[in-house]
């Protein structure tokens, strides 16, 4: 009966004051809300806009062409970001045509959702049913059921209509028996690769294995993030270096995005100053409780794999909603640890945690020897986070502003064989751009069934030969800072704002935002029950 962000705080530790009813735990619950509406409302928008374009025969209008060709790509440009200063293109392989949309069928896509983020499902739900004219049945993850009511309100148009239906997860052999059902065409997952090879053996052991039900997923990505040698000012590498500890600590290390490998120069001059800043950001920035299952055990053993001699814990200042008067916490608070990999390519080099996605506050640290040369660098770089991690989903690469537009930037942006590559920003934002007229996705081609690496598909854009996109942003951002929480109250007006189809509802809508806070600090003051914001 609790609210869905309420048992989101629950859910991911934010409960141990006051039951999570505190100023921290109400505004993290607040830019939860405002973040779920904002990119369902935009991937929405989106999808009516490639809807209302799309061309039978080419795929698209014949307006629509490439701002550019770099080697064996087209480069189109994204729509508005929803982001200050920063951009995103679609980079498509050249000579692609658009699959045609297949007969209609009296068989069901099943997608199995998401653990870990609240909007991936519906997005999911959306994509499969607008962008691929199939019927859905959505298995909510076992983690997230309090999902159920606000999907139901949000999807009740395709309800009605019969191309939706939802049920909450009765375990194991209940997933099995939806995905062997002579009914389901198709299944889509947003997971692990471990969950990938169970799908298929269930298929198989059903007898409707590879060629009788299609199987799309977005699975796991030991996440590269690429720090460029050269001249860097003293604001580049702080915002930056917060920019890779946010993102690494986000979540708890829960995300198929976050940073697992920073790739370095170990002769630029600066990267002790680069690796002095990173670990003052882990500090500063409050720990968030590493609440997915199992992180413990795998943070554990990746540590195992290195020795307390490569292996250092960052402790940074616990999420105030996470512990309670008496320090506890309903969730594991973990360091971020810097796992030293070594110098790439030398006998003593361990690469065990470029292997597997972690899912955990791990941060390995890989070196290469370029001698201070962007050039060398990149080329090292690249060859590293295509060759030798596993995944393809999505990576960044860090540069100072003297940089931006370089060859040797653009050269290893076009080599970088990932789904999203994100210049001076975390790759959330390749997120984003799937709701702009980007995609979200493994880089096509890379994985077979046997071998499920990042996955096969993705979602957003339909244009044909889609292979990745690229969001860029300026080395110092603080537009695009995402590593504060706002205030409860300036979340839920924005969240006003953003989700209203008018000036006029907007404002109308804000001001009840206001006026709502207004006579709940009045109640509490009086010493009214459940007076302040938590009347909200």
């Amino acid at each position: 009966g609790k609210p869905w962000a309420t048992g989101q705080l629950y859910l991911e530790g934010y409960d141990a004051l006051a039951g999570g009813e505190d100023a921290a735990a109400r505004a993290h619950a607040a830019s939860q809300k405002m973040t779920f509406g904002l990119v369902v409302k935009n991937y929405l928008q989106m999808v009516l806009r490639e809807l209302s374009r799309r061309d039978a025969e080419a795929g698209y209008g014949s307006r629509d062409r490439p701002k550019r060709s770099v080697g064996s790509y087209d480069v189109f440009e994204c729509e508005s970001m929803s982001v200050p200063n920063v951009s995103a293109e679609v980079w498509c392989l050249k000579g692609a045509v658009r699959a045609s949309t297949p007969p209609p069928s009296d068989s069901v896509c099943l997608v199995l959702g998401a653990g870990n983020q609240n909007f991936l499902s519906l997005i999911d739900v959306i994509d499969r049913v607008f962008q691929h004219d199939q019927v859905v049945l959505l298995k909510h993850h076992p983690l997230r059921p309090f999902l159920y009511a606000p999907y139901e309100r949000i999807l009740a148009p395709l309800v009605e209509a019969g191309l939706v239906r939802m049920v909450l997860d009765e375990g194991i052999a209940f997933a099995e028996e939806l995905c062997s059902h002579v009914r389901v065409g198709h299944v889509h997952v947003t997971g692990s690769g471990a969950t990938h090879d169970a799908i298929c053996r269930t298929l198989d052991a059903s007898g409707r294995g590879a060629g009788q039900v299609g199987v799309t997923c977005e699975l796991g990505c030991v996440t590269p993030w690429l720090l460029c040698n050269g001249e860097w000012t003293a604001g580049e590498i702080e915002f930056q270096a917060k920019c890779l500890a946010f993102s690494k600590k986000f979540g708890g290390g829960a995300n198929c995005l976050s940073p697992q490998a920073l790739i370095v120069d170990d002769d630029w001059p600066q990267l002790p100053e680069f690796l002095e800043a990173l670990k003052r950001s882990l500090r500063d920035l409050p720990t968030p409780p590493a609440y997915y299952p199992g992180a413990e055990d795998r943070l554990s053993a990746l540590k195992g794999e290195y020795g307390p001699g490569r292996c250092e814990p960052v402790a940074g200042t616990p999420h105030p909603s996470s512990t309670s008067e008496a320090g506890s916490s309903t969730r594991p608070l973990l360091p971020v640890h810097l796992l030293d990999c070594g110098y790439f390519g030398e006998p003593d080099f361990v690469a065990a945690g470029l292997r597997k996605e972690a899912f955990c506050p791990a941060l390995c640290l890989v070196r290469v020897r370029a001698g201070n040369d962007m050039s060398s660098f990149l080329s090292q770089a690249t060859r590293v986070a295509n060759d030798h991690l596993e995944g393809s989903l999505s990576c960044s690469v860090s540069c100072p502003e003297s940089a931006k537009g370089s060859e040797d930037l653009e050269r290893a942006i076009e080599a970088l064989k990932y789904g999203a590559v994100g210049v001076n920003c975390s790759t959330v934002f390749g997120y984003v751009s799937s709701t702009a007229g980007g995609g979200w996705g493994a880089y096509p081609g890379l994985y077979t069934r046997e071998n499920c690496g990042s996955g096969f598909g993705h979602i957003g854009t339909s244009r044909a030969g889609y292979a990745k996109s690229v969001v860029r942003s300026a080395s110092v951002n603080t537009l695009a800072d995402i590593s504060s929480v706002p205030p409860a109250l300036l979340s839920d007006i924005l969240c006003s704002c953003f989700l209203s189809s008018s000036a006029l509802q907007a404002i109308k809508r804000s001001l009840g935002v206001l006026a709502a806070a207004f006579f709940g600090l009045f109640k509490f003051s009086a010493g009214g029950p459940g007076g302040g914001y938590k009347a909200l």
